[in-house]
């Protein structure tokens, strides 16, 4: 995540600040990393710890508050106008373009989380008032019941919330499905009953199972 020139420089700006290192002992650790090969198997203070110990002598441990404050104060200053050294900026500008890449992947990750909690308390809201309009209607129901009943679900509609509209966009389109298929609009007094009842309440299903669509889920649907 932290380019290694920046670790390295924050780690001698470390030693100088709590070993009080003279220039000999950093020019020794210097001429130590351009010929040691970073190990992509251990963590960047594992590996200055260790190559930093073998060549000083010493017992090192980089403390990570420490350290970090380092790592600032670094960046801080190659990120500076007064600093011209190109090494120094293209270390800076991939580090900015890690944390960028970084934010981008936790923001997508929470936003992803929030649609599947979004969605499941969506779904758990359709099925509730589904159950209450079956426990009611248990063999027949008017044309009108079943509008309100859509107007019930529609209320659950999360109003702020984007990530929500691949759920509503598919509940809308059932409920339209079903408004034509049983005629809902055109005789508000008439029952919905028997076999077409059967129909009717599957049909409800399909309403409930788009209430738990994901995004992957609604382009199997759609594909």
């Amino acid at each position: 995540l932290v380019p290694f020139p920046i670790c390295l420089a924050a780690a001698r700006q470390y030693l100088e600040e709590f070993l009080d290192l003279d220039t000999e002992d950093l020019k020794k650790i210097d001429r130590h990393f351009k010929k040691a090969q970073v190990s992509i198997e251990k963590t960047i203070t594992s590996y200055l710890e260790e190559n930093i110990n073998s060549c000083l002598d010493e017992d090192v441990t980089l403390v990570k508050p420490g350290f970090a404050r380092h790592i600032i104060d670094i960046v801080g200053s190659w990120s500076s106008p007064e600093c011209h050294e190109e090494p120094k900026r293209e270390a800076v500008s991939q580090f900015e373009n890690n944390f960028k890449h970084l934010f981008y992947t936790v923001n997508s990750k929470r936003r992803s989380a929030e649609a599947e909690e979004s969605s499941e308390e969506l779904s758990l809201a359709v099925d509730r008032i589904k159950q209450e309009f079956l426990n009611r209607c248990v063999a027949f129901c008017r044309k009108s019941d079943a509008l309100i009943l859509f107007e019930d679900i529609e209320r659950t509609f999360p109003k702020d919330h984007p990530e929500s509209s691949i759920q509503v966009k598919e509940m809308r389109r059932q409920m339209e499905s079903i408004t034509a298929q049983f005629k809902l609009n055109s005789d508000r007094g008439g029952r919905i009953q028997d076999e077409e009842f059967d129909a009717f309440r599957g049909d409800l299903e399909k309403i409930q199972h788009a209430a738990r669509l994901s995004q992957s889920n609604h382009e199997e649907l759609v594909g």
